[in-house]
């Protein structure tokens, strides 16, 4: 296998997206544009943020189809909090911390009582979602709030959203500990192996 088959192969779906990029620069002239690019990579860090959580219950060997209504719910709480004037931290904060109760009660059905972690995914991702249409009366929650303002506001080099920076860093933070986790891992062997070879 030549090394170009190789690379196709290894890395296709990164390849791939760089040539529907390349292909929709050349089609839409619009689409090169600094607007553009800042709504794209906008939608990429949120997505993204969530998809490198997900990766880490797919790994185990588990599913969880629940986490857009856990996001929702979260969300809702946050920006109601905001509507009702509280302190913005501590609206993260309580926002965070529905997130992690959600999770938690999903969790401890599945292990527990050794559930599908399909099955009890989807049935909590309706009961969270009853849960945010029934506390927000099945309206928007908007508030034009300055934090939100100010951060929306800040852009890297005039074009990229400051989330997009943070959902970076936390790649890079993601793989270095999924390669630390890789080496530890191999450690036991090739002290194994070591071992053997003086038996």
């Amino acid at each position: 296998m030549t090394l170009a088959k190789k690379a196709c192969k290894d890395y296709r779906i990164p390849l791939l997206a760089v040539l529907i990029f390349v292909i929709m620069s050349l089609v839409n002239k619009n689409f090169f544009t600094p607007y553009n690019i800042f709504t794209i990579a906008d939608s990429i860090s949120g997505y993204g943020i969530v998809a490198l959580g997900f990766t880490f219950i797919l790994l185990v060997g588990q599913l969880d189809i629940s986490f857009g209504s856990v996001i929702a719910l979260s969300a809702c709480i946050f920006m109601m909090m905001l509507q009702a004037e509280m302190n913005f931290l501590l609206a993260l904060l309580a926002a965070i911390a529905v997130g992690c109760a959600c999770g938690a009660v999903t969790g401890f059905f599945v292990a527990t009582f050794r559930l599908s972690p399909f099955i009890v995914s989807m049935t909590m991702q309706l009961a969270y979602k009853g849960i945010a249409l029934t506390i927000t009366n099945q309206t928007p929650v908007s508030v034009p709030h300055p934090v939100l303002q100010a951060i929306n506001n800040i852009k890297l080099f005039n074009i990229f959203p400051i989330v997009f920076f943070f959902f970076l860093l936390l790649c890079v933070r993601l793989l270095r500990l999924f390669f630390l986790c890789l080496s530890l891992a191999d450690e036991p062997q090739h002290a194994g192996e070591e071992y053997g070879e003086y038996v």
